[in-house]
């Protein structure tokens, strides 16, 4: 998603300039004759601050000393208290009916003292900004940042006549001894592109963080449909998608710059790169970006926030919305993902006493849920499968969704989701005491943990594209069996209250209070079904 605030309209050689800005709603129009001195007409007025001003500080040689700027090539400047700098960037058209356009976008890098903390928004306006001029006018249009980012997009045309022009920049910062001293700098970048924005963000996260234990983070986007090719160059060759980790005190020195690519991309991390791996996931031709982090703290607070850069030159780029998130403690739970057979799960588990070994741990959960889901897919090859559709079980799902929902369901069952963190929607199992006898004499978890039920909606999904004749039901209502077998998802939280695997569609629905009052049944309701008419392992 790309905004642009402001928009600079020049038409018929320049003889004319609107200026608008739809979220303040106030609209001016310049009429001049040679974009030299412009008199200024106003209409219609509906906020007090003017975005034409006009500036005494400007002469003669300051616009003949302009730097120059070149088309896709930002420039970065650090200017004192007082200080002004003047760029220009120069444009021409051909001789030819055309419409051009040039985007501008700005980012702070860094404000002095984090000034973006310190101040309100109001106060950061009359402080720092930007002015723009058409040829060498004495009027500018002024661009506030927001969040560290401005934009504004200049387009003409001409009617078969050559255009000659030059748009004129000028950061500002303001003198104030309230705040800072002549030792401070303010630090921004800005750059004009016929082709693209160099600097954009995005309200969204691009991938989100799903699950953490207490060293490590995993983080997973949602299906994108592009090809492997494509996604693989992305992630492994340009280098142009970075994940920046946070602490508390360094996400505070960004807190007011998050829609600046620059202020980010330049910002301390607290995790190398080394440390973090890149990758994706091919879902049936589409695919996911997974994103997993090591060498964190436990019971530690860290901010995540991708960026993606743009071209090959590394100076521009899009940045996304932080997502903040918090490791478990340590010892407890351990992170696993990629699995052979369980290829869906990607959530944390109980540590076992019998390794120490990510890659071992895995071993024994995967191969422990295929071993039992052997028995199942005998049943499946006893259902007439490949047949017409008027002589299938159903004419709306087939074998491949039940033998998916299962799967997933078995996976869900036989591989506990762990966490540390307390909840009424979660059961705690004492170190000595997991969901089955089997899988606690196969795991031996290290310590005490919490576990997130599976979310019911993947029992319905079995019952739903399963042929009937199989008998399978699952747990109604909120009895017993249910609320120690399963959980509801509940969407206004901000935890997984339930731990779905695959792409089970969540029924959203809340459980009343009386779930979280839960009595632990007899181990006898435990024994390893591998299937059974009422799901409930």
């Amino acid at each position: 998603m790309i905004y642009t605030l402001p928009v600079l309209l020049a038409t018929a050689a320049l003889s004319q300039l609107v200026v608008q800005d739809f979220e303040r709603d106030w609209q001016y129009k310049i009429g001049v004759e040679d974009m030299g001195e412009m008199p200024l007409t106003r209409y219609p007025q509906t906020k007090n601050r003017l975005p034409l001003v006009p500036r005494d500080t400007l002469d003669a040689d300051d616009f003949a000393n302009a730097i120059e700027m070149t088309d896709g090539s930002p420039v970065e400047v650090s200017i004192g208290p007082g200080e002004h700098a003047l760029y220009r960037f120069d444009f021409t058209t051909p001789n030819v009916s055309y419409i051009s356009l040039h985007y501008f976008t700005a980012n702070v890098i860094e404000y002095p003292l984090n000034m973006s903390r310190l101040v309100s928004d109001e106060a950061l306006d009359d402080l720092f900004g930007l002015n723009l001029y058409i040829n060498d006018t004495t009027y500018a249009v002024t661009e506030f940042f927001e969040e560290g980012y401005a934009s504004d997009i200049v387009y003409y045309s001409n009617n078969y006549v050559a255009l000659n022009g030059t748009i004129y920049v000028e950061p500002y910062f303001q003198t104030t001894s309230r705040y800072f001293d002549q030792t401070d700098q303010a630090k921004f970048t800005f750059g004009f592109s016929s082709s693209e924005l160099i600097y954009q963000w995005d309200n969204g996260t691009l991938a989100d963080v799903v699950d953490t234990d207490g060293s490590s983070a995993f983080l997973q986007s949602s299906r994108y449909n592009v090809s492997a090719d494509s996604l693989y160059r992305i992630v492994n060759e340009t280098g142009s998608l970075k994940l920046h980790v946070f602490d508390e005190d360094g996400f505070g020195k960004v807190a007011g710059l998050l829609k600046s690519w620059a202020a980010v991309t330049a910002a301390q991390t607290v995790i190398s790169d080394d440390l973090i791996q890149v990758g994706y996931r091919n879902l049936s031709g589409s695919y996911r970006l997974q994103l997993y982090v090591e060498g964190l703290d436990p019971s530690t607070t860290y901010y995540s926030i991708l960026t993606f850069g743009l071209g090959n030159s590394g100076a521009s780029g899009t940045v996304y919305s932080p997502r903040k998130f918090t490791t478990q403690e340590g010892g407890v739970c351990e992170f696993i993902y990629d699995l052979e057979f369980c290829s869906n799960v990607a959530y944390s588990v109980p540590r076992s006493n019998l390794t120490d070994n990510n890659r071992d741990l895995k071993l024994l959960y995967d191969a422990y849920a295929a071993a039992i889901y052997a028995n199942f897919s005998l049943l499946m090859q006893q259902v007439s499968c490949d047949v017409s559709l008027d002589s299938r079980y159903s004419p709306i799902v087939t074998c491949e969704d039940c033998e998916e929902a299962y799967k997933n369901w078995l996976c869900s069952v036989t591989i506990p989701r762990c966490t540390t963190n307390s909840s009424s929607y979660f059961i705690r199992r004492e170190a000595g005491e997991m969901r089955t006898e089997e899988l606690q004499n196969l795991i031996q978890p290290q310590r005490s943990y919490y576990e997130v039920l599976p979310c019911i909606d993947m029992c319905n999904e079995i019952v739903r594209t399963c042929p009937a004749s199989f008998g399978f039901q699952c747990p109604q209502n909120n009895d017993t069996i249910l609320m120690m077998s399963y959980n509801y998802y509940n969407s206004d939280t901000s935890y997984d209250t339930c731990n779905i695997v695959g792409d089970a569609v969540l029924q959203l629905a809340k459980p009343d209070d009386s779930s979280a009052q839960r009595v632990l049944l007899d181990k006898k309701l435990w024994g390893m079904i591998a299937f059974t008419t009422l799901l409930v392992l």
